[in-house]
């Protein structure tokens, strides 16, 4: 999953099957890859199935609720990404990032602001779907036949949103 708003590129992509879940052991891994004006980083994530697809249940619910502030945070139980989605009576968004690599002793980080509008809202949706579902099925994860190991997998990227402000 690729996003593009005005201020952050996020690319997003699972690179490992889900474990079949537990109590703690929905973890998707992922590749993160974020670029912003003058910055360019990466990163392993390992995100949590239900916080993604609580996430994009908060995004769906405030989309439809146009017209109406609203906020939409995401702060993953990892706490290497957090976003934050602010709707405004008018349709846009304006938005705020965390992330944070992890290496012992250091911890790079990375905040700033982004913006967009509520029309790419739906294929937002779909790109966080689209990594558990190629994450849980390990269909789209090139090289996959489902009886790999957990993290043995490369990824195939998705363009999914292209957004700026209007």
């Amino acid at each position: 999953m690729k996003i593009h708003f005005d201020g952050l590129e996020f690319e997003c992509l699972p690179v490992g099957r889900v474990v079949p879940p537990g109590p703690y052991d929905d973890w998707v891994p992922c590749s993160v890859r974020i670029r912003v004006p003058n910055f360019e980083g990466s990163f392993r994530w390992d995100a949590m199935a239900g916080e993604i697809t609580s996430f994009v249940e908060e995004l769906e619910a405030a989309n439809r609720k146009l017209g109406q502030r609203k906020t939409v945070k995401f702060c993953s139980t990892e706490p290497n990404v957090t976003l934050e989605f602010i709707f405004n009576e008018l349709g846009q968004i304006e938005g705020s990032y965390h992330f944070r690599g992890e290496a012992p002793g250091f911890e790079p980080r990375l905040t700033g602001s982004f913006s967009t509008d509520q029309t790419f809202v739906v294929q937002i949706v779909k790109g966080f779907r689209s990594i558990l579902e190629e994450a849980r099925s390990g269909a789209q994860l090139s090289g996959c036949t489902g009886r790999e190991p957990l993290l043995y997998c490369a990824p195939r990227a998705h363009v999914i949103a292209r957004g700026s402000r209007r």
